[in-house]
């Protein structure tokens, strides 16, 4: 990740300790998302860097907060921070909280079109952020070799072992 789009800054301080105190984050989460450098450690092939937004209400019992985003906005991923499906990742082509103006409720024609152009891709931010890690240091390997941050033997292993199962879920 380039040091143009470090984001460290924009999910520090403030706005990390307003979502601790409104909503039971995961701690994985929290400890990633307040560290100053483990996103560094995260590899896109896409450009896409991790951006903390202001949490907004889907419906009643659906709050969300954008805490990914790609380079041109065609993508944001969302943690769901209350409500039965709290904990989830969502993918949606709408890039919503990234200012305090737009933390709001969303309005029903909205939340209905945001809700058919969404997805749930993961059940928690933990495999969200392995399957972001692995996948992307797949790409990396097999497209040019290029050699980003981590233990090389870590990733040789996680690759391996994720490009195997992989096959397995496929045959």
């Amino acid at each position: 990740m380039s040091e143009a789009l470090s984001t460290a800054p924009s999910r520090s301080g403030a706005k990390m300790d307003t979502l601790a105190a409104n909503y039971q984050l995961p701690p994985d989460f929290t400890a990633f998302m307040r560290a100053d450098n483990l996103d560094s450690l995260v590899p896109s092939s896409t450009a896409c860097y991790f951006f903390l937004g202001w949490p907004f209400k889907l419906h009643d019992d659906c709050t969300l907060v954008l805490f990914y985003r790609d380079q041109q906005d065609c993508l944001g991923w969302y943690l769901v921070l209350d409500g039965p499906s709290q904990g989830q990742i969502i993918a949606s082509v709408y890039i919503i909280g990234t200012n305090e103006d737009e933390g709001k409720d969303l309005p029903v024609s909205e939340t209905e079109d945001f809700l058919r152009r969404s997805v749930q891709c993961a059940d928690s931010f933990g495999e969200f952020l392995y399957r972001l890690w692995v996948e992307n240091h797949i790409w990396f390997r097999s497209s040019d070799g290029f050699s980003v941050n981590g233990d090389p033997d870590i990733v040789e292993r996680e690759c391996s072992w994720y490009l195997e199962e992989c096959r397995k879920l496929s045959n």
